[in-house]
């Protein structure tokens, strides 16, 4: 008779891919603290998911009017 719970080996492989998933989230976030400014000058350890999703939302909006910015001198100066 078979039992309906998962054999030891199946566990041992879902808690590995959730480890390589975890660790996987984790090295994106790192990126993400090196790629905006704000999150790499303050203690990244420290810094929590939320103000470093806010600090990536201004980052974002800050190069969008940059970007805009940079068009309408270009189209001033005819460039």
């Amino acid at each position: 008779m078979r039992s309906s719970f998962p054999t030891k080996g199946v566990l041992n492989m879902s808690r590995r891919k959730r480890r390589v998933k975890i660790s996987s989230t984790e090295r994106r976030l790192k990126q993400l603290r090196k790629l905006i400014p704000a999150a790499g000058n303050s203690c990244s350890e420290t810094l929590n998911l939320e103000n470093l999703y806010q600090m990536t939302e201004s980052y974002i909006f800050f190069l969008q009017a940059k970007v805009n910015l940079l068009k309408s001198l270009s189209s001033f100066y005819g460039v």
